[in-house]
C-alpha cells in the first residue's frame, strides 16, 4: 500500500512539473510573437502604469500548456482519467471560447453589453456538456436546485470570470490567487474521494506556475483579457466540481469562500460605482490592490499580500471541511473581510458614499474628461454669424 501511495505521488508530481515545462516553453515561445503581431498591454499613464508595452498571450499559453500536458498524461498511461469525453469537449471549448474573447477584447475593445452576452454565450457548451450543480447545502440543510441548477452554474461561473478580471491589475496577482484555489480545490476534492478532479487541479496548478515564473514582477508576460477569462471560468468551475458530492450536491461554503476576496472587491466596486451614478463597468483606482499601491507597496508586495489573505481564506475552507463545521470557514472569511474593512482596504469608500447618499448629500462625480468636454467644445465652436442689423452696417 505504501509502494502503490508512492507511485502515485510520483505519476502527479512528473505530471505536475510536465505542466510547468510546458506553459514555461509556451511562454518563452509566445512572448516573441505577440512582438511581431504588436499584441501589447500598453501603458496609459493612468490605470495601467507599468514603463513599457507587454506582450499579451499569456492565457493563451496556459491553455496550451495545460492541454499539451493533460493530452501527454493521459496517452503515456501516467493518468488515465475516467472523466466522460463530453464533460472534456464543454471544458475545452468554452476554454478556447472564453480565451478567443478575451483577445479579441484585449486587442479592439468590446462595449461591456456586449462583452457580457458573449460571455454567456461562450459558457452554453459547458452548461450543456458538463454537469450543473443538482442541490446546495448550507449550514446542513439541503436545497434542491432543480432546473434552476443551470442558472445557479451559469451566474455562478460569469461572476468568477468577471470577478477574476478585476482584480488582475497588478503584476502575478490573478495568477497567484488562482493557484492558491486551485491548490485548495485540489486538496478539497481529494477528501471528498474525487481523485480524478484533484489531479486534474494539480496539473492546472503546475501549468499555471509556468506561467508565473514569466509574470511575477516585472512581468514579461501579462495574462489580458483572454487569460483572466480562462483562468476566472477554471476557477469557478474548478471550485464547484471540487465541492460537489453525488449525494449531497455542492457544498456552498467552499466555494463562496475560496473566491471571497475577488467577490468581495468585485461586490465593492459594483455599489461604489452605483452609487456615484457611474457604469458598473467603467473602471477606477479603487480596488484592494489599488488600496496597497497607493500606500506605497510594490507590485510584489502588493500581490505577497493579497495572496496571504486568499491563503487564509483557502485555509478556513479546509478547515471547515476536514472538520466538518461550516461555521468556522463562514467565521474565518468575515473575520478576513472585516479585517480588510478595518483597515482600510476594502469598505472604506463605499461606507463614506452610504452615509452620504443616506444624508441626500451625494452627488455624482464628474470625472476628468468629462470637466474637460465643455472646454473643447468652446475651442472648437465655429464664430456665430452676424445678425441682420450687424450685416447691414458692415455693408454700408
Amino acid at each position: 500500500m505504501a509502494y502503490s501511495f508512492l507511485l502515485d505521488n510520483l505519476d502527479l508530481g512528473i505530471a505536475t512539473t510536465l505542466a510547468l515545462g510546458m506553459t514555461w516553453l509556451a511562454c518563452r515561445l509566445a512572448i516573441p510573437l505577440a512582438q511581431n503581431f504588436r499584441w501589447f498591454d500598453q501603458p496609459d499613464g493612468k490605470r495601467k502604469l507599468h514603463q513599457a508595452p507587454v506582450p499579451l498571450l499569456g492565457g493563451m499559453s496556459i491553455l496550451v500548456g495545460l492541454s499539451v500536458s493533460v493530452l501527454l498524461t493521459h496517452s503515456l498511461g501516467i493518468f488515465p482519467f475516467e472523466i466522460p469525453t463530453s464533460q472534456w469537449l464543454g471544458l475545452g471549448i468554452t476554454s478556447l471560447l472564453l480565451c478567443g474573447l478575451g483577445l479579441y477584447d484585449d486587442l479592439h475593445h468590446l462595449r461591456p453589453k456586449h462583452k457580457l452576452v458573449c460571455q454567456i454565450l461562450a459558457i452554453l457548451p459547458y452548461l450543456i456538456l458538463c454537469p450543473v450543480i443538482p442541490s446546495i447545502q448550507l449550514l446542513g440543510v439541503t436545497v434542491s436546485l432543480g432546473s434552476v441548477g443551470w442558472l445557479f452554474t451559469g451566474l455562478f461561473l460569469i461572476a468568477a470570470i468577471n470577478a477574476l478580471n478585476l482584480i488582475d491589475g497588478v503584476d502575478g496577482l490573478a495568477g497567484t490567487v488562482s493557484l492558491i484555489v486551485f491548490i485548495a480545490a485540489a486538496i478539497h476534492a481529494t477528501l471528498i474521494g474525487s481523485s480524478d478532479v484533484a489531479t486534474l487541479l494539480m496539473i492546472a496548478s503546475g501549468s499555471l506556475a509556468g506561467f508565473l515564473i514569466h509574470n511575477w514582477a516585472p512581468a514579461r508576460i501579462y495574462l489580458g483579457d483572454s487569460g483572466s477569462h480562462l483562468l476566472g471560468f477554471w476557477v469557478g468551475a474548478f471550485a464547484l466540481v471540487s465541492s460537489t458530492k453525488t449525494v449531497t450536491g455542492l457544498t456552498l461554503s467552499v466555494p463562496i469562500v475560496l473566491l471571497s476576496l475577488p467577490a468581495f472587491d468585485t461586490a465593492l466596486a459594483i455599489l461604489r460605482r452605483m452609487l456615484i451614478q457611474r457604469s458598473i463597468a467603467e473602471p477606477d483606482r479603487l480596488h484592494i490592490h489599488h488600496q496597497l499601491l497607493n500606500r506605497g507597496f510594490s507590485p510584489a508586495q502588493v500581490t505577497t499580500c493579497i495572496a496571504a489573505l486568499s491563503g487564509l481564506m483557502a485555509g478556513f475552507t479546509l478547515a471547515g471541511s476536514y472538520l466538518q463545521w461550516e461555521w468556522l470557514s463562514w467565521t474565518g472569511c468575515g473575520l478576513v473581510l472585516a479585517a480588510a474593512i478595518g483597515t482600510k482596504l476594502g469598505g472604506a469608500e463605499e461606507l463614506k458614499l452610504l452615509k452620504e447618499w443616506w444624508a441626500g448629500t451625494l452627488e455624482p462625480i464628474v470625472t476628468e474628461e468629462e470637466l474637460q468636454a465643455p472646454r473643447l467644445e468652446q475651442t472648437t465652436k465655429p464664430e456665430p454669424l452676424p445678425t441682420q442689423p450687424q450685416a447691414e452696417k458692415q455693408v454700408a
